[in-house]
């Protein structure tokens, strides 16, 4: 359930256990409950940080072991749902808790990230929100064709009520210090450099530069998406320079017109490596 990052909390008496060969990516809800219970206390650690109704668990990127079977994983998923549920929250979670593994319950928000799956979510009865990866994932350099889309396709008006809106997710996988921020030894991605806060100026203007101004393409898919209106139009041009505009005035960073920004470059230039 991508949880690598909790690797710091394995103890033999207290704190969490793992699949012994998921890499440390999949929890174990082990028979003395050790996980159950260091999850429960974690989550309510959280709640009082982030106060919001809604809280999202993740229970993305499924794995099974001889450990860690499909029922295992599913019965740890619906018992910290259901603490969720007992604190007054609304839980959230990834489309593999419906389609992985069964474990989402009544009440639960579903988030789409990959395949035809908006659909079958909305017919299992649950709500849903649109972040389909080819999409909306700012990180993978989606262009504006791929941005501006109706993510209500292919439903009936009932159905797109099941539809809460969509998301855009920038991850920054590319600029942790090792591999997806593993504590084990790994391979260093491409921007590891802007790990630390003595690049935070390059880490700032690389992720706003690739997440502006293609994050208003979007919006706009969320907010007022329009069939008539294509992107290789050029009222759609004239619409995105205008709001382009806008940010820059007010101060936001973004990639320049006319301009390829990624993670290592902004208009061909290379960003400047402290050492």
């Amino acid at each position: 359930m991508h949880v690598a990052g909790m690797i710091g909390l394995i103890n033999k008496t207290k704190g969490l256990r793992f699949c012994n060969d998921s890499g440390f990516l999949e929890l174990y809800n082990d028979p003395q409950g050790v996980t159950l219970t260091t999850m429960k206390n974690i989550l309510e650690e959280m709640m009082t940080l982030f106060p919001d109704q809604f809280f999202h668990l993740g229970l993305d990127e499924v794995t099974t072991s001889n450990l860690c079977s499909i029922q295992n994983t599913k019965s740890l998923e619906q018992e910290l749902m259901k603490f969720l549920v007992q604190k007054g929250k609304i839980p959230y979670a990834w489309q593999e808790a419906l389609i992985s593994t069964s474990a989402a319950i009544k009440g639960t928000g579903l988030q789409t990230w990959k395949g035809s799956v908006v659909k079958t979510l909305i017919d299992g009865g649950f709500q849903v929100i649109n972040s389909l990866s080819g999409n909306f994932y700012l990180s993978s350099l989606v262009d504006f064709s791929a941005l501006w889309t109706n993510i209500t396709a292919g439903l009936n008006p009932d159905e797109m009520t099941f539809v809460l809106g969509g998301e855009m997710a920038m991850w920054t996988d590319d600029y942790c210090f090792v591999d997806q921020c593993f504590l084990y030894k790994r391979g260093k991605p491409d921007a590891w450099w802007m790990f630390g806060p003595e690049s935070d100026s390059q880490f700032t203007e690389s992720v706003s530069g690739i997440i502006w101004p293609s994050a208003i393409v979007g919006a706009g898919s969320f907010w007022n998406y329009q069939s008539k209106l294509t992107p290789d139009s050029k009222e759609f041009a004239m619409v995105i320079d205008t709001q382009h505009k806008r940010m820059v005035q007010r101060g936001i960073l973004t990639c320049p017109s006319g301009c390829k920004c990624d993670v290592l470059t902004r208009c061909g230039q290379k960003y400047l490596q402290p050492y």
